[in-house]
């Protein structure tokens, strides 16, 4: 769910900067265009800001959690368009999409 209730409250405000808005999604996907081809590529290797650029652009946040200890996860993933949310009004401190991934369960929950 992407800030579905801040796109609600934000009709009004999109009504007055729908171009704006349409201007920022554009931008995202021009960019999503441009790099989904060589990152889709196992082979290809992104230098270092690339990789940062990729990480500004998408919004990813990452928290990781100790080994010791009763988490759920080791590490949570969040992602958001910033400057997309921007547009909103709905850029908040905590993302609205969220990706949970256990490579290797934590052994210190069982």
């Amino acid at each position: 769910m992407f800030c579905a209730l801040c796109c609600l409250s934000s009709f009004n405000f999109l009504t007055k900067n729908k171009k704006e808005l349409e201007a920022e999604i554009a931008r995202f996907e021009a960019w999503e265009a441009k790099v989904t081809p060589k990152f889709s590529d196992p082979t290809y290797q992104p230098d270092y800001e690339e990789k940062r650029r990729a990480i500004r652009v998408l919004g990813v946040r990452v928290k990781v959690f100790p080994t010791k200890g009763e988490y759920p996860y080791r590490w949570h993933i969040d992602f958001t368009v910033p400057e997309v949310a921007k547009k909103l009004h709905c850029a908040s401190i905590e993302p609205r999409i969220a990706l949970q991934i256990d490579p290797t369960p934590n052994a210190s929950a069982k």
